[in-house]
């Protein structure tokens, strides 16, 4: 197909031909056929050009926090018999006008690699591709494009602040670890659970029977370790506030469950929409809440109901409730009640100045709880109540 330069070059051959055909002006007929032709032999130089290319494309890492780098490699081998001519990669990254590059002639067998970052500035989901091939004549009159790769995506979860995990509510949780606990195993010691293996595991721990039946390593848990729970309520009702009013509270939470896992908490993820995820204690249902994380967003949904349901099953432990410091006062409250059910309950609650550098400070309002501002962001205000054990549980 002809270029943006191709089409013009066209429409001013046609034009000269024209021309000195009416004026009877011999150079200006001659031009314009000059031009004619050089157009169609590079529209036919193009069409004519096979290419047989290997394209690799990997992501490393495939998922990453905000900030963080993800690069993008690329191995294009040339699996023709005859040598290529210069190619153009162009790789589509959604949100930006993609990746170019240039590759030289490749010979027979020859390969080249290339590499690209990311952006990962925002939290989500970064889809990457399909990756197109452009053969482009000397004169940029013609290109010919071939698409040689599918689609891939890169998760970027939130970015996290080093805080500390959530304190735990006064006493044992009777439930922490319950639902876990299996038989005795034939060898008489209690038998607790099956978990993944993580570096620095006994290799005499694990389990090879179900190991070969899931396909990954799966350790031996013969005791039953001391966890507490905690909850993280994300309230992600839009209402009248800017999409990157939620922004601060996503990275809270995030923040709290890296923190968690740490500590061997199991964590659990309540949205203002009735979706939960449950308690997790793997690092793999930690990272399906960390997923969750990456692609929530603020919503329409106003009603508080299946989101209160949700909180007053499997309750215990403490929880954490991340919500806007305009939080409807009756809201507020029906969420304090819920101190019935959780040993702790701590409000954190977001100032405009969290998300919005240009609001002004807020006024002084009573009801405690932990308050997010432009000149006191989550870690230094989490920190300061958490670890000097200010926090009291809400009523």
């Amino acid at each position: 197909m002809l270029t943006r330069t191709g089409w013009l070059a066209a429409a001013g051959a046609a034009g000269l031909v024209l021309t000195g055909r009416l004026v009877a002006i011999d150079e200006a007929f001659l031009a314009g056929a000059t031009i004619a032709v050089l157009v169609v032999l590079a529209a036919l130089g193009v069409a004519l050009v096979r290419l047989r290319l290997d394209v690799a494309r990997e992501l490393h890492p495939a998922r990453v926090h905000a900030g963080t780098s993800s690069t993008v490699v690329l191995e294009v081998r040339n699996r023709g018999r005859r040598r290529t001519p210069v190619l153009t990669l162009v790789d589509r990254v959604s949100g930006t006008s993609g990746a170019h590059l240039g590759v030289a002639p490749l010979e027979r067998e020859a390969a080249t690699g290339a590499s690209y970052d990311l952006p990962t500035e925002r939290r989500g989901l970064l889809r990457v591709g399909p990756l197109e091939v452009y053969v482009t004549d000397p004169f940029g009159l013609a290109q010919a494009r071939v698409q040689v790769t599918g689609v891939s995506e890169l998760t970027v979860y939130p970015a996290i602040d080093d805080v500390a995990p959530v304190p735990m509510s006064s006493g044992t949780d009777p439930h922490a670890g319950r639902d876990l606990r299996s038989n005795l195993s034939p060898a008489g010691e209690e038998f607790f659970a099956l978990r993944e293996y993580v570096v620095g595991d006994d290799l005499r721990r694990v389990h090879w029977a179900s190991t070969a039946r899931r396909d990954h390593l799966l350790v031996r848990q013969d005791e039953l370790p001391w966890q507490g729970r905690a909850t993280c309520f994300l309230d992600t009702r839009a209402g009248y506030r800017p999409a990157d009013a939620l922004e601060p509270a996503v990275r809270a939470a995030a923040s709290l469950v890296h923190a968690g896992r740490r500590r061997n908490q199991q964590l659990r993820l309540v949205t203002a929409d009735g979706t939960d995820s449950g308690f997790a204690a793997s690092n793999a249902q930690v990272e399906a809440i960390m997923e969750r994380l990456a692609v929530v967003e603020a919503t329409t949904h106003r009603d508080l109901g299946p989101a209160l349901d949700r909180l007053g099953r499997n309750a215990g432990g403490t929880l954490v409730l991340l919500v806007p410091a305009d939080i409807a006062p009756d809201d507020l409250v029906r969420l304090r009640r819920l101190t019935a059910r959780y040993g702790r309950v701590i409000p954190v609650l977001f100032e405009a100045s969290s998300w919005d550098s240009s609001a002004g400070a807020a006024p002084a309002r009573s009801g405690g709880g932990i308050r997010v501002r432009a000149d006191q962001p989550f870690p230094v205000a989490w920190d300061d109540h958490v670890t000097r054990g200010t926090v009291v549980a809400g009523r």
